[in-house]
């Protein structure tokens, strides 16, 4: 009996039904959840967004050394 429900505790917590999940607790308080799985997108969007954008190169002017 006591393997029975061992097995049942451990089914409950792979599947996330032991405590509530981020997602589940989000959804009730009304707030946004992203997942992790879109945290790379978000990052590479943020690094394009700070990549500076470069000035056109000035052209030296020539200048003739007088000796």
């Amino acid at each position: 009996m006591e393997i029975l429900v061992k097995s049942a505790v451990l089914a409950e917590a792979f599947r996330g039904e032991l405590i509530p999940t981020e997602a589940g607790l989000a959804q009730r308080e009304g707030r946004n959840y992203e997942p992790a799985s879109i945290l790379p997108e978000c990052i590479r969007a943020k690094r394009a967004d700070l990549v500076p954008t470069r000035s056109p190169k000035r052209k030296l002017r020539k200048t003739s050394a007088h000796v």
